[in-house]
């Protein structure tokens, strides 16, 4: 595969590896966009200042072209207005000798006026007159008056007439010549008698070839205009004739020349960018004066302003690059020199390196702290050997010291397995030994109390049953001492079977009702419909059930109550059924300090009224035991004055209860 040189790769690698390439490069950022700023930022200011001086340049102009446009617009009123008040002083109450009013306006030596008509007060028109004024000068009063037209016509709806009934002159809106070269317009002014009352109108069409001379009188370079514009936005004058008679090709111009004086920016049909200053015709609303220069050229002198910043850019740039390589080379060089001896120490591992001190500044700092870090480094490892010498001595001695000790501990743990042993053996024993002549002395006891052989009095009888108990709780006593050797001995073997846990309960109940019924207890009990099967040793079972149910007859108070469930718990971890049962008491309850120290042996909780009843604490640590060899665990929760639930959970077989197993209310007893 042919090599393929990749430089932003290279580039990469270059300033991952170089702090020398990377110091140059940000000094050479630094500087290109300082000086880039500085540029842009003088170019923008100069554009700004620009702009606002072209703006205000046009807008001084337009201003002066447009009071110039009005004072010509005012000179031609007063030329009306004169007419209209000469007509009443020299013809008062004549109404029908119009040349009169005519050569009074004839003295205009320019071609202004085109038109003039007379109209009388009723709106209609008695007089006319086209063509120019001064085309009069020579006419006698006969002669005159045949360039007239006299022939009466209804102008009562004219927009003239109705403007200057009300006493207000009329301006019509710009026309222009058949040529299109000069804008026209209609003017007409009110004629008024000594009392000011109205008397009819004079109108006179106006040739504005005298504002096209104003608009071009605007001296200026080639790429500015000056336009004069109507309220319809039409170009009236232009010192670009072409314009003449043209919309204002851009909307933001017509928004911002809204009967007022200031500068804007528009585009023209091309796409050119014009700053552009107007000012309003006082005279007539709606005209505006606008004097446009094109931005290309207002704006010239910056960009070869912005050429030359840009050249002094470049040139400062490659002046700041040989700097930066030349000041980084300075800088990185003992910085180098320092990781190359750094590289040597862990290559070689030898401390005997010294970076001589070639400046007073931040490097030859830098410097200096590296040769005083490898002399604290050869120190540090001087005294690491030596604690290493001794910790070697000190771990032998302690070797020898743990290895006599470990052969101490197992030849102490040898005579304490075979003392427990001995001692589970030995209760194994006794246990045995013991239950014969306890079982002779509960048989012939109860044969007494039977009164087999003859009849005992009171005294005698009670004497009797108190060996009966006594034995009858010695021989428990030792059956659970027996028991609990045996568990720990490993000597117990479970008997395995499916039974029903429904009689199971039952049985128990039914054991101890007796002494329920003593003390005026309740027992109810609950099972789950879908239980009723469950595998286990059922002797174990009855036995786990009836230590539970005792403890929780003999704990409970008199007239109290005990509560059996039991129901099918949900799948555990290894994904099998288990019947949870729960024992549930309204006795003294258990302190939380106290609810794991009830299951360990020959432990009894200390309170005042469990002393009142005999025991050696065997049953519970048993129950513990047996429930565990069943794979299932047992646990308390207690209130003390409230009660006490004692749960624990047995293998399930399956949650169909069988067509064999008895209902609830088929059992021997539900409830005592």
């Amino acid at each position: 595969m042919p090599f393929m040189f990749n430089p932003i790769k290279t580039i990469r690698r270059r300033l991952q590896r170089s702090i020398q390439t990377k110091l140059a490069i940000v000094l050479l950022l630094v500087g290109f966009i300082s000086l880039s700023c500085l540029g842009l930022l003088s170019v923008w200011l100069g554009k700004t200042e620009v702009q606002n001086e072209v703006g205000k340049r046009n807008r001084e102009v337009a201003v002066l072209v447009s009071g110039q446009v009005s004072s010509y617009l005012q000179s031609i009123l007063s030329d009306l207005n004169f007419a209209a008040r000469s007509f009443m002083a020299v013809n008062p109450g004549v109404d029908n000798e119009p040349l009169i009013v005519f050569r009074l306006l004839k003295k205009a030596s320019d071609q202004t006026y085109q038109s003039l008509a007379w109209i009388d007060r009723n709106g209609v028109r008695r007089s006319f007159y086209k063509g120019p004024l001064a085309n009069m000068e020579n006419q006698d009063s006969n002669s005159g008056s045949s360039l007239l037209d006299q022939r009466p016509l209804d102008m009562s709806n004219d927009p003239a007439f109705l403007t200057t009934k009300t006493g207000k002159p009329y301006y019509s809106p710009v026309t222009f010549t058949p040529d299109g070269l000069d804008p026209v317009i209609f003017l007409a002014v009110p004629i008024l008698d000594n009392n000011n009352t109205f008397m009819g109108s004079l109108i006179v069409e106006a040739n504005l070839k005298k504002v096209l001379e104003i608009v071009n009188s605007v001296k200026s370079d080639r790429t500015t205009v000056t336009i004069l514009v109507d309220e319809n936005s039409t170009v009236i004058a232009s010192s670009t004739p072409e314009g003449i008679g043209n919309k204002l090709p851009d909307d933001q111009l017509k928004r911002s020349i809204n009967g007022q004086v200031g500068s804007t920016e528009f585009t023209n049909r091309t796409g050119d960018l014009y700053l552009a200053g107007f000012a309003p015709v006082t005279e007539i609303a709606g005209w505006n004066v606008i004097v446009a220069q094109a931005a290309s050229e207002a704006l010239s002198g910056i960009t070869r302003m912005a050429l030359i910043a840009l050249a002094v850019v470049i040139v400062a740039i490659i002046l700041i690059s040989f700097i930066a390589i030349l000041l980084s080379k300075t800088i990185t060089r003992p910085v180098r020199e320092l990781a190359i001896a750094a590289n040597r120490i862990t290559t070689t591992g030898s401390l005997d390196e010294q970076i001589p001190i070639t400046s007073q500044d931040e490097v030859g700092e830098l410097s200096a702290a590296f040769n005083g870090m490898i002399l604290a480094l050869r120190k540090t490892r001087q005294a690491l050997e030596h604690w290493n010498r001794e910790l070697g001595h000190k771990v032998e001695v302690r070797t020898v010291e743990l290895t006599r000790t470990n052969e101490k501990l197992e030849l102490i743990n040898d005579q304490l397995e075979r003392a427990n042993l001995h001692k589970s053996q030995f209760l194994a024993n006794m246990s045995h030994e013991l239950r014969t002549p306890l079982n002779a002395i509960i048989g012939f006891s109860e044969v007494l109390q039977d009164q087999v052989f003859g009849d005992l009095n009171e005294k005698q009888l009670r004497y009797i049953t108190n060996i009966l108990t006594s034995g009858r709780h010695l021989l428990n006593l030792v059956n659970d001492v027996l028991d609990l050797s045996k568990v720990e001995a490993g000597k117990m073997e479970l008997h395995w079977e499916e039974f029903s846990a429904r009689q199971s309960i039952g049985e128990v109940i039914t054991q101890l009702g007796t002494l329920a019924y003593k003390k005026e207890l309740k027992i109810n009990f609950e099972v789950s419909p879908d239980l009723d099967q469950i595998m286990a040793d059922k002797g174990r079972f009855r036995q786990i059930l009836y230590n539970l149910v005792s403890n929780a007859i003999k704990f409970t108070p008199q007239g109290g109550m005990v509560k059996i469930a039991a129901k099918i718990q949900p799948e555990n971890e290894a994904g099998a059924s288990c019947a949870l049962f729960q024992v549930e008491d309204s006795g003294i309850g258990i302190s939380a300090e106290h609810l794991e120290t009830i299951f360990e042996s020959f432990r009894q909780v200390d309170n005042s009224y469990s002393r009142q009843y005999q025991g050696t604490g065997l049953g519970l640590a048993l129950t513990r035991k047996l429930v565990e060899m069943h794979g299932g665990k047992i646990w308390v929760n207690s209130t003390p004055g409230v009660g006490s639930t004692f749960s624990f959970t047995i293998p399930a077989v399956t949650p169909n209860l069988p067509t064999f197993a008895k209902k609830p209310e088929e059992l021997p007893i539900k409830s005592l």
